[in-house]
């Protein structure tokens, strides 16, 4: 029967399949290492003169969302106010309160998930905090933080999250007016403050000798001389926590090798806001990397789960921003050309890229995308007011690139700069949903292992998802025998489908499988049709891409074909060789 014929074919081609791509493909996530994430969001001040804030909240469910694909556990606290929950549908039952018993409690527990990680077998566990709201100083100059029932200090700080986390990595990252106080203690506010706190903010921090005993605690936050958390109504979001999202998806990998390092983040932290125009609007940074690693990732995004590479490429220059088919603000940025801007989005989500010069719209879907160049169109935002004005013009106002980096790295002696040397992750080139392809064949005749087969392929690829797609082939062979005027000519039409992987910018490695039917016709003084011959072809070759939207791929090929001779059935096996010229 046919079926039973086809399931000789299919077994035989993927026994070959199996054996040959075990080690091909590998997971975004890595088995040795797992990442909690606690992320805290408070409007509400306790303070009567202060009030509350309007996007604390709004903040904290960005930061679910966009670290959410690179955490293996992931607790949301905060409430959510009318307007926030009508943005984002669905989050108000996932969310627990930002009270002090909740975070002791979501703490507590998320400890016990740290340390069964570790007793399974988890090499590296990692803990990120992040924390966004008012902060305070009380009157013996110790910073803390607002929650909804009370006050998070800074020895709660450091006795509940730095102290008590087992983790082998913690990050804390502190979006808060104050947030300095909470880290750097007595000293650091109060009429003899400096004028630029961030500046002396090392050294204050240091003498307390805190960071030095947890060698494994990493931190971020930001103030500003006003001691305000500056929010930015046209973003709906906070400044800080808005450039520090920007940063962590990918805007801040200097050196494009996946890992964003505290170095990086610090410096494209301080060039956003490097050109404000007032002086008390701008954030001074604090960064402070793991002593026992001064490079160690505050986030590795080639782990992530359901994302997907967008690649800003050099050409596109200036201030950009990137914005989610929801209205939603993701990555804000000013490319200097002097490298490619590879950020790493949700696959689930279609983006706005943008600039002053015109705008690109990439769709959703799991495989990545490369941005050369902006189109023409630019869909222009109304502005809200004086300070959404000035928060346009001169946030990201300086470019951030590898000059801008080494600058910044050359007064600081408590960092270590990011290797250059390391190849950057490679995006893939198959932008385009379809690609089609023909090339030439050489290899052995179906049915006369001594005889030579000069073939052509017609191909075409359907894009599915990420370094997968569905092909569909038409093949045409013809073989000549002892007598010239004798030929064996084959029509092959098969389906299937493609696994490939990049190795470097421009080449991939693909495996591939057809499946279908071929026509075998002996043409000589007693002609023979087979017009029904079950095959199956296993491909693996390298793919080299020059340039946009053309590709060449050279590789070989084992087919085999199920005829029937003298009754009987049996397979047939033909190596091939083959190469193909690609357009999409």
């Amino acid at each position: 029967m046919v079926s039973d014929s086809l399931l000789v074919v299919l077994t035989l081609v993927l026994g070959f399949v199996c054996g040959g791509t075990v080690n091909a493909g590998s997971s975004k996530q890595d088995s040795s290492q797992k990442r909690a994430v606690v992320i805290v969001g408070n409007n509400h001040s306790i303070d009567p003169g202060v009030e509350d804030l309007h996007y604390a909240d709004d903040d904290a469910v960005l930061y679910a969302e966009m670290l959410a694909p690179f955490a293996d556990q992931l607790t949301l606290l905060t409430l959510l106010d009318d307007d926030t929950q009508r943005r984002f549908p669905g989050y108000a039952e996932r969310t627990r309160r930002p009270t002090r018993a909740e975070m002791n409690d979501v703490l507590t527990s998320t400890f016990k998930i740290i340390m069964a990680w570790q007793a399974a077998g988890i090499k590296k566990t990692e803990l990120m905090f992040v924390f966004v709201g008012h902060g305070s100083v009380d009157r013996e100059g110790q910073g803390f933080v607002h929650l909804e029932d009370g006050r998070f200090a800074r020895g709660d700080l450091f006795h509940e999250v730095i102290s008590s986390s087992p983790a082998t990595y913690t990050h804390v990252i502190v979006d808060a007016c104050n947030a300095y106080s909470l880290v750097a203690g007595r000293g650091a506010t109060g009429p003899d403050a400096p004028d630029d706190p961030g500046a002396l903010l090392l050294d204050q921090f240091l003498a307390g000798q805190e960071l030095e005993d947890f060698p494994d605690v990493g931190v971020l936050a930001a103030t500003s001389q006003d001691r305000v958390t500056h929010e930015w109504s046209k973003i709906q979001a906070g400044l800080f926590s808005f450039q520090m999202r920007s940063a962590l998806s990918g805007a801040a990998d200097i050196n494009g090798d996946g890992q964003l390092e505290y170095s990086e983040v610090a410096a494209f932290l301080t060039a956003a806001n490097a050109n404000l125009g007032q002086a008390s609007k701008r954030l001074s940074v604090f960064a402070w990397a793991p002593k026992r690693h001064r490079r160690a990732p505050l986030l590795d995004l080639r782990r992530g789960r359901g994302s997907r590479r967008v690649a800003i490429g050099p050409a596109v220059r200036g201030k950009l921003s990137v914005e989610s088919e929801n209205g939603d603000v993701w990555v804000g940025a000013h490319a200097s050309g002097e490298q490619t801007v590879t950020l790493v989005l949700p696959e689930h989500l279609g983006f706005y890229v943008r600039s002053s010069d015109g705008e690109t719209n990439v769709e959703a879907g799991a495989a990545d995308v490369s941005v050369l160049a902006l189109g023409s169109k630019v869909q222009r935002v109304a502005e809200r007011g004086a300070v959404d004005a000035q928060f346009e013009k001169s946030l990201f106002g300086i470019p951030f690139g590898r000059s801008y980096y080494l600058g910044f790295m050359a007064n600081r002696p408590n960092m270590l700069t990011v290797d250059f040397q390391t190849d950057p992750v490679a995006v893939s080139q198959e932008d385009s949903l379809l690609a089609v392809g023909v090339g030439y064949t050489l290899g052995m005749a179906p049915l006369l292992s001594d005889h030579i087969e000069h073939g052509l392929r017609a191909q075409a690829d359907v894009r599915w998802r990420s370094g997968v797609s569905w092909t569909g082939v038409v093949e045409l062979g013809r073989a000549w025998v002892e007598d010239p005027t004798a030929t064996l000519s084959r029509l092959s039409v098969m389906a299937g489908a493609n696994w490939r992987t990049q190795i470097s910018h421009n080449l991939a490695v693909i495996l591939g499988l057809d499946v279908g039917y071929a026509m075998l016709t002996v043409a000589a003084e007693e002609s023979s049709v087979d017009p029904l011959v079950l095959v199956g072809k296993f491909r693996t070759g390298m793919i080299w891409c020059p340039s946009r939207g053309f590709a060449l791929e050279v590789g070989a090929a084992g087919s085999g074909f199920l005829v029937t001779m003298n009754t009987k059935e049996s397979i047939r096996g033909a190596p091939v060789g083959y190469v193909m010229i690609f357009w999409d």
